[in-house]
C-alpha cells in the first residue's frame, strides 16, 4: 500500500483516488484496502483525508523513512549478491556553479589528492529521483573534503563517492554539505564527460559505485 502511495504521489506529494482503485490495482477487495488505510494511518505511516472523489494520501514523514530504509536494504543485499545497485538520472544543464567552484585551489588540490585524478573544471548534472539518490549514497561510506574560509567568504565541504559512469569511466558523484538540489546529481571525471559520451541534455546516464571509499 505504502509502494502504491509512493507510486502515485511521489515521496513528499498527495495521491488522489479510492479505496475502489486502489482494490483494483492491489488486486484486492475494498474492504481490505480500508482497513490497511486505517492501520496505516494508526501506526503514523499514512496521512489520509477525505476528498469529493474518493480519498487524499500522502506519506508521512515515518512512511517516508521506512520505505527509504527498505530500499537502502534491497540495494545492500543486491551488491552483495554481486549486482549492485546503479542511480539513473537524465542529463540538464546547470547553472555553472560546478565551474566556479572546482576551479577553486582548495578544493582541486583535496579532491586530486582523494580521488587520484585532477577533476575536469565543470560537473556533469543529472536529475535523479530524491529517494534514490538518499538510498544510492547510504550504500558507501565516502570522501570527505573540508571547507575552507578566503578573505571573502566562507565555502562548506562536501562527500565524494566513486562510480562509474554507464559502467565504464571512474568518476566521482559529489554532494555539498550545504545544498539546495534534491533531485540534481552532479558527476565530475577527469575529462569533460559530455565530450567523452556525446552526451545531450535528456540523455540518459546511470552511475554504479565502485568500491567502498574510505574516509
Amino acid at each position: 500500500m505504502l509502494l502504491e502511495v509512493l507510486k502515485q504521489a511521489g515521496l513528499q506529494g498527495t495521491a488522489r483516488s479510492s479505496t475502489t482503485r486502489l482494490a483494483r490495482v492491489l488486486h484486492c477487495s475494498q474492504q481490505t484496502v480500508s482497513r490497511q488505510l486505517r492501520e496505516l494511518e494508526a501506526r503514523s505511516l499514512l496521512l489520509r483525508r477525505a476528498s469529493p472523489l474518493g480519498v487524499e494520501l500522502s506519506l508521512s514523514p515515518q512512511g517516508q523513512r521506512l520505505l527509504q530504509g527498505v530500499y537502502t536494504e534491497l540495494c545492500q543485499s543486491l551488491q552483495a549478491s554481486g549486482n549492485p545497485c546503479t542511480l539513473s538520472g537524465t542529463v540538464e544543464t546547470g547553472l555553472m556553479e560546478g565551474a566556479y567552484y572546482l576551479s577553486l585551489p582548495p578544493y582541486q588540490r583535496q579532491l586530486r589528492e582523494k580521488l587520484g585524478f585532477p577533476p575536469f573544471k565543470g560537473t556533469l548534472n543529472l536529475h535523479v529521483n530524491e529517494t534514490d539518490l538518499h538510498a544510492f549514497l547510504a550504500q558507501a561510506k565516502p570522501l570527505h573534503v573540508e571547507g575552507f574560509q578566503s578573505e571573502e567568504r566562507s565555502f562548506g565541504g562536501l562527500k565524494a563517492y566513486r562510480v562509474l559512469v554507464n559502467g565504464k569511466i571512474p568518476a566521482a558523484l559529489i554532494h555539498p554539505d550545504r545544498t539546495t538540489h534534491k533531485n540534481v546529481a552532479e558527476v565530475i571525471a577527469e575529462k569533460k564527460l559530455r565530450d567523452q559520451l556525446g552526451l545531450k541534455d535528456g540523455d540518459r546516464v546511470s552511475l554504479t559505485l565502485q568500491e567502498e571509499s574510505h574516509a
